[in-house]
């Protein structure tokens, strides 16, 4: 937690405190473990703000067609290096929960999904778009929640122009919609 504090901005350390705590929230909502909760929430952004030099340090590699080689996504990669190089977690759920928490993706478990939410539902997140979600995830609907989650970053997204669209965003939708047809609410 120390170590974290040296790399990234005070605002960006403090999201990653709320993420974990409102990722444990939810977790006792879920039945999740709490511990793995902390974890995944508070590492989730670690590699959010390095430099170019430092991400092709990390190997980090954007030529996945999915991406769109968007540069907002890599830090997510970076992320899971970092948690697990740096860190020592071999956790695969923390690990998975660290490398989707920007997109999400079809068949998550059940932490990703609590990370995906909890970075979208943080007590800094003020907003409609953010009660509405949250509302979702507090009722028992996670899936739900997921869906309308990537509706509105779809939306956001759409509404900015000419940005482009990150296919896996609505792979996960996709994902989450069917779950909800087949009444596979977890």
């Amino acid at each position: 937690s120390a170590d974290m504090k040296r790399f990234l901005s005070p605002q960006r350390y403090e999201h990653c405190l709320n993420v974990a705590e409102e990722c444990v929230r939810l977790g006792k909502i879920y039945g999740a473990d709490e511990s793995k909760c902390r974890l995944a929430g508070i590492l989730h952004d670690v590699g959010k703000e390095l430099t170019d030099k430092q991400y092709r340090w990390l190997g980090v590699n954007l030529s996945n067609d999915d991406f769109n080689g968007e540069k907002v996504l890599r830090h997510a990669f970076a992320g899971k290096i970092i948690a697990e190089g740096r860190y020592g977690i071999s956790d695969c759920d923390i690990l998975e929960a660290i490398e989707n928490h920007i997109t999400g993706k079809p068949n998550m478990g059940l932490l990703s999904k609590l990370v995906f939410i909890a970075d979208y539902t943080e007590k800094g997140r003020v907003g409609k778009q953010f009660d509405e979600v949250r509302a979702k995830a507090d009722a028992g609907k996670l899936d739900e929640a997921i869906l309308l989650q990537c509706d509105n970053t779809l939306i956001y997204n759409i509404q900015r122009g000419s940005v482009h669209i990150c296919t896996q965003t609505v792979k996960t939708r996709n994902w989450a919609l069917s779950n909800i047809a087949g009444n596979g609410e977890v």
